[in-house]
């Protein structure tokens, strides 16, 4: 399967936003709204250069055998990074892992539209 990805640039720059607000927020209980800016870009450039919408992201402090999760409504369920065991890694790790479920199902019919549409030009 090809998959495409960010530039190594983009990249590079998501993962500076991510590790910002996680350290702002990896001491503080409750919902992590330090820096919230922070992740709201790195958010941004992954949803833009997809193509798909902002995703709607809840944070929890517990989510029962899963260190995150993609819904079907397309809501990225993280846990916070306080109440995250792992470092910065293993977070952000989950937190591409549920956004690439959310970009591979996300607008599921949008997407068979246009592969339809695509296949059909070839004819």
């Amino acid at each position: 399967m090809k998959m495409i990805l960010p530039s190594k640039k983009d990249v590079q720059y998501i993962r500076c936003k991510l590790r910002v607000w996680h350290e702002a927020n990896k001491n503080q209980n409750g919902y992590p709204d330090r820096e919230k800016k922070e992740f709201r870009r790195a958010l941004t450039r992954l949803s833009n250069f997809f193509h798909v919408p902002l995703p709607k992201v809840e944070f929890y402090e517990k989510l029962p055998k899963a260190l995150g999760r993609c819904t079907l409504t397309g809501t990225l369920q993280l846990l916070t990074p306080h109440d995250h065991k792992g470092s910065y890694v293993t977070w952000s790790k989950t937190f591409f892992h549920e956004f690439g479920h959310y970009i591979y199902y996300a607008n599921a019919e949008k997407k068979a539209n246009e592969f339809e549409r695509r296949m059909m030009d070839r004819w």
